[in-house]
């Protein structure tokens, strides 16, 4: 049995029995030298292995799932051809091998001999597939074809015996470049459409309104997102906000909301300049995505929309959702501190339905909670629902945090909210989301 120790890298490394058979498909001829892509892949590994010369890292035929980088050493690629040995390449210092493993199940095409004392860096499937997952799927598609002509070259040039063993792996392997090729043509064709949208105006942000609980009086409305597609209509927000954030249009659609939010706020300030000095905390409500944290500028596309509308901060509220602050909570007290400093006020979106950490209430500078539809939807029915309803509420108006429910559907559950003494509601019971026309007709003057 190998002996756990540590080495200079402070990995975990273990010294090998004389012959370990792990699984990978060795390279057929000679890398060259890896440097960033070698410091990459050195992040990926949980532990080294230590072998002694003339130890047998792996089989030619053996299965494997694991590549390995040389953090020192030698070793020789061979393979067996009608009883003969031959010796493809040698390996030392900073070459990669066995790296088809991290891809498929193909049995290893080569064995490998350690000609000197070597450590090797042993880097699992499961820990590179995390991170080809999160590729592009054009670099995944472009990946996985590299890999298939690869392999159909490799049985031509070796003229391998093919195995039931090899047709099964190379099976699967097909099936995930199918699923590649069309995942990524499925999301060429999404991100194709949505810069056209983009381009040609097709987007239009609906508001729905926000009213007070008590009297029904609009206090606010909450942005958003509607596709109008020229030939299948109107397209849900949920077909495709998950496609901007794949494709990173996330970016450039976060932004063209926020400019057009603040637009149309100040159409409806010009339009009736009473409405900001009667209630002078009425705002729009903006959906910020996890994605749009990542971007730097989000500040400054904020900050100049107001400013090229002439609006101040206090007016506008920026709704978040939970795993925000719990995804990267050092990034987001920077940037909700800096919009709070300014004015602006942060909502927690669909409150109870994910971490509810009641830490973040007081480390994180939020005015307003918003209780989740689904615990609105089903108070009446189920008294679970209802208790956390009013816990919720209770909580809010305990540390003095405006309260918001969604998904008000019907005067019983109003009434439920009203004697919760639950702030501001919104839901269908009111009104659905409305196009800006019908906003000026909303808040026209009686």
């Amino acid at each position: 049995m190998p002996t756990q120790n540590t080495d200079h890298t402070g990995l975990e490394t273990w010294s090998a029995a004389p012959t370990t058979k792990g699984a990978h498909n060795a390279r057929m001829s000679k890398p060259g030298q890896i440097v960033q892509s070698w410091i990459a892949m050195k992040a990926l590994a949980s532990y080294t292995l230590a072998f002694k010369t003339g130890d047998t890292i792996f089989n030619e035929g053996d299965p494997g799932c694991t590549a390995y980088i040389i953090e020192r050493g030698k070793v020789e690629v061979s393979i067996s051809r009608k009883g003969e040995r031959l010796v493809l390449a040698q390996y030392d210092t900073g070459d990669l091998f066995g790296e088809m493993a991290l891809i498929d199940d193909t049995p290893r095409s080569a064995t490998i001999t350690v000609l000197e004392p070597t450590e090797v860096i042993a880097i699992d499937r499961s820990l590179f597939e995390k991170a080809f997952d999160k590729a592009h799927p054009l670099v995944n598609l472009f990946m996985h074809t590299i890999l298939y002509n690869l392999r159909k070259t490799n049985q031509l040039l070796l003229n391998k015996v093919v195995t039931p063993g090899y047709l099964l792996s190379q099976d699967k392997f097909n099936n995930k470049f199918l699923d590649a090729r069309n995942e990524t043509v499925y999301l060429v064709k999404a991100e194709n459409e949505l810069n056209r949208a983009l381009r040609d105006d097709e987007f239009e942000l609906y508001f729905q309104p926000i009213v007070k609980a008590t009297t029904g009086r609009v206090e606010g409305f909450e942005t958003l997102i509607r596709w109008f597609h020229p030939e299948r209509g109107m397209v849900p927000p949920g077909e495709f906000i998950t496609t901007a954030e794949q494709t990173g249009l996330i970016k450039e659609m976060g932004d063209w909301i926020i400019q057009e939010a603040c637009r149309q706020l100040s159409r409806l300030s010009n339009e009736y300049p009473d409405l900001l000095k009667e209630q002078p905390d009425f705002f729009i409500s903006i959906n910020l995505s996890a994605k749009q944290f990542i971007f730097p500028d989000l500040f400054s596309v904020v900050t100049k929309s107001l400013d090229t509308h002439g609006l101040t901060p206090k007016n506008i509220k920026f709704e978040i959702t939970e795993s925000i602050l719990m995804d990267s909570p050092e990034t987001a007290m920077v940037i909700l501190e800096k919009f709070k400093e300014q004015g602006f006020r942060i909502a927690i979106d669909d409150f109870g339905t994910g971490y509810s950490s009641l830490s973040y209430l007081h480390t994180f500078p939020i005015d307003t909670l918003k209780i989740d539809r689904s615990f609105v939807i089903s108070m009446l029915e189920n008294h679970t629902s209802l208790n956390i309803v009013n816990a919720i509420v209770s909580l809010a108006n305990a540390i003095d945090l405006t309260i918001i429910a969604e998904g008000v559907e019907t005067e019983e559950q109003l009434k439920a909210l009203q004697d919760l003494n639950c702030d501001l509601v919104q839901g269908f019971y009111f009104h659905k989301p409305l196009p800006f026309t019908d906003v000026l007709e909303l808040l026209k003057p009686k």
